[in-house]
């Protein structure tokens, strides 16, 4: 049984080794730039964001709505985005989607949290959750 498990091993470890030198071998670009291609947004350097928003900066251009996201546009032309976005662009330049596309998902969860919280807020001043004391006084208008 040992012997059995012993060339099993070897095989597939011979296999495994003859499959890597293969695989390094191919010289397309796509390999080239896989390779290049950060992996997530920690590994995005300042260099590799600024070429991403060339990239996008031309493809905006070129087709509008194709390099950057709508709503990400209108603030950064209005100057409403913080640098503190920095982020959230890398995370954008990893992944590969139109440059603002995270800022505008974080932006959204936001605004969505503080309803919510506003909401709960007054659904438990109104005594509407159950094991809350309410306000006296205090009603919602729905």
């Amino acid at each position: 049984m040992k012997r059995i498990n012993a060339a099993a091993l070897a095989a597939v470890t011979a296999v495994a080794l003859a499959a890597v030198p293969a695989q390094a071998q191919e010289g397309d670009l796509q390999s080239l730039r896989d390779q290049l291609h950060p992996k997530s947004a920690s590994e995005v350097s300042d260099a590799y964001l600024a070429g991403y928003k060339a990239q996008a900066r031309v493809r905006e251009e070129l087709n509008p709505g194709t390099g950057y996201s709508q709503p990400y546009k209108r603030s950064s032309e209005k100057n409403q985005v913080p640098n503190s976005a920095t982020s959230s662009l890398k995370n954008d330049a990893a992944r590969g989607y139109k440059l603002g596309t995270t800022y505008d998902i974080l932006v959204g969860t936001g605004i969505a949290a503080a309803v919510i919280a506003v909401l709960g807020g007054a659904a438990a001043a109104a005594g509407k959750i159950p094991g809350v004391p309410g306000i006296p006084g205090v009603q919602l208008p729905f």
